[in-house]
């Protein structure tokens, strides 16, 4: 991967704009009312910011990319200046802002996987064509994780931030998502492209998470286990299609009741 290229510099903190996609998801109000809050400004008047935050120069302004809590500490502690690191590139001060959290292991597990969704998105908005064999390679250069863990990464921030959040803090098992993607989404996309004109990824993930959820998606891996034999049939596919239809429109219908379905027409059909 290519040198993120960045200058240091202490510019006024009424130029810094706040981003609104803060990979913490915290408010400003949730921000300023935590004790370690008044602990951070009470640091910065007596040291001073330690750790720059990071912006992108806009021209006549910044936006903020990384440091929203030093940021606010430093208003409320009077600063007028603050030590910033300048991206030349959105894209690398996002990069940059990750593994600056990373050395210092301060992510939790939601908020780094919210830093890479923003990466990903990032280089999405850059170069909408990127494939996700791109995406996958440019995962593994940031965190240097395997090919099976930012494969499963990619697979994971598909899914709407709350989704996401849920399976971070075991509301929802992060593997369901994973299967939800790589065993239905992505079959799916090949075998029946005719329920993505009625259902796009989003709405499909979102149909799906809901429905694992609730525990109407069996144990972990039954659509890699069992579920896949809907799949494979490809013979009597226009059947399938109404069947997996019925479930999706169904939010209260279990997979298990459409796989018997799906046994009982073949049986029929034999």
């Amino acid at each position: 991967m290519n040198a993120i290229v960045s200058t240091l510099k202490h510019i006024e903190t009424e130029k810094i704009e706040f981003d609104i996609n803060n990979p913490r998801r915290e408010s400003e109000t949730q921000i300023v009312t935590q004790k370690s809050f008044k602990n951070l400004v009470d640091s910065i008047k007596t040291d001073g910011i330690i750790v720059p935050i990071i912006v992108k120069d806009n021209g006549s302004n910044y936006t903020l990319i990384d440091g929203e809590r030093r940021l606010r500490a430093a208003i409320e502690a009077k600063l007028l200046k603050v030590p910033a690191l300048i991206a030349q590139k959105h894209i690398d001060g996002k990069i940059l802002a990750y593994k600056t959290h990373k050395l210092h292991e301060k992510w939790n597990t939601v908020a780094e996987t919210m830093s890479i969704k923003n990466i990903v998105n990032q280089l999405q908005k850059d170069d909408p064509t990127v494939s996700d064999n791109v995406l996958k390679k440019k995962i593994i250069e940031i965190t240097h994780e395997n090919n099976t863990k930012a494969s499963d990464m990619l697979e994971i921030i598909k899914f709407d931030n709350d989704i996401i959040e849920k399976a971070m803090t075991s509301e929802l098992s992060h593997s369901y998502l994973i299967h939800i993607g790589k065993s239905f989404i992505h079959k799916i996309r090949s075998k029946y492209p005719g329920i993505l004109l009625k259902f796009n990824d989003k709405k499909l993930r979102s149909i799906m998470a809901d429905k694992a959820m609730k525990g109407l998606l069996g144990k972990t891996r039954f659509l890699m286990d069992e579920f896949k034999y809907v799949f494979e049939n490809t013979t009597h596919m226009p059947e399938i299609e109404i069947l997996l239809l019925k479930f999706l429109r169904n939010r209260q219908k279990d997979i298990q009741q459409t796989y018997e379905e799906y046994n009982n027409l073949i049986e029929k059909k034999i």
